[in-house]
């Protein structure tokens, strides 16, 4: 059940099938898009509640938004009651299959994807099912 990056761009061109079409037929439901709001190849692509809301800026490293990220996450993991991204979370960590969190990030390289592995093992871990149990 491991989880892997990929980016979006890598996606190869197939004549007349969206990336998303192709996405849906080679992998099903095993792969989820994690990033901001997007428009591709004239087709909207809805925002994940787990996209990353810090921009590479020009003058930062591009490690530098995921940073920013990790922190972003830990608060959001933290807050109490109905929680879209915790939820989400959940339910990566609950999955058995192998699964592809897709971005616009380049393969190889920093990406807040790799943080949300890093979440997901964490809630698989024995301290992450204490937190989940004692949350308010």
């Amino acid at each position: 059940m491991p989880i892997s990056v990929h980016s979006i761009k890598q996606i190869p061109p197939s004549q007349g099938v969206h990336p998303l079409d192709y996405l849906n037929d080679q992998y099903g439901e095993s792969w989820m898009y994690v990033g901001r709001r997007a428009y591709y190849r004239r087709r909207h692509m809805k925002p994940s509640p787990l996209a990353n809301p810090f921009r590479v800026q020009a003058s930062q490293p591009r490690g530098s938004c995921v940073a920013q990220y990790r922190h972003w996450l830990w608060q959001q993991i933290q807050i109490a009651g109905t929680n879209p991204v915790l939820g989400v979370l959940c339910s990566l960590a609950a999955w058995e299959d192998d699964l592809r969190l897709y971005c616009w990030c380049q393969q190889p390289g920093p990406c807040h994807a790799h943080v949300i592995i890093a979440a997901v093992a964490w809630l698989r871990s024995s301290e992450g099912q204490a937190f989940l149990i004692t949350r308010p």
